[in-house]
């Protein structure tokens, strides 16, 4: 998980949330109207758009999930749903996201465990 301590609302302007993902280095950003979780934003689909507000370009199609998630779970889900990336939320509260840098880190992970001499072209 990428710790995300940060939200845009769904007021905000677009040209200053896509701004901020670019300094932040955010791959996805959540959208919060009021108190609760509206969508995503993913910055390479959000960077030239045109909409005055985020919640315009706000994916409201997403995965949320605890961080006690078992990792399996969370790819089954972005996999069968076509999304990149996923949510960790706790008691309500954004933690963070699980995109695709996280998704190769696990894989790296779980890869340098299994397969020891495993190369490119081998089917572990």
């Amino acid at each position: 998980m990428r710790p995300c301590p940060f939200a845009a609302s769904g007021e905000d302007s677009l040209s200053e949330t896509v701004e901020f993902m670019r300094e932040q280095l955010l791959e996805d950003l959540p959208v919060v109207t009021g108190s609760e979780l509206y969508g995503v934003i993913h910055f390479d689909q959000a960077s030239g758009r045109v909409a005055r507000h985020a919640r315009e370009v706000a994916e409201r199609e997403f995965l949320a999930c605890e961080p006690e998630t078992p990792l399996a779970e969370v790819l089954e889900q972005m996999t069968e749903r076509s999304l990149c990336s996923c949510v960790v939320v706790a008691e309500r509260r954004i933690l963070g996201t699980f995109g695709s840098a996280e998704v190769f880190d696990a894989l790296s992970s779980l890869l340098r465990r299994r397969s020891e001499g495993a190369c490119v072209a081998s089917n572990p």
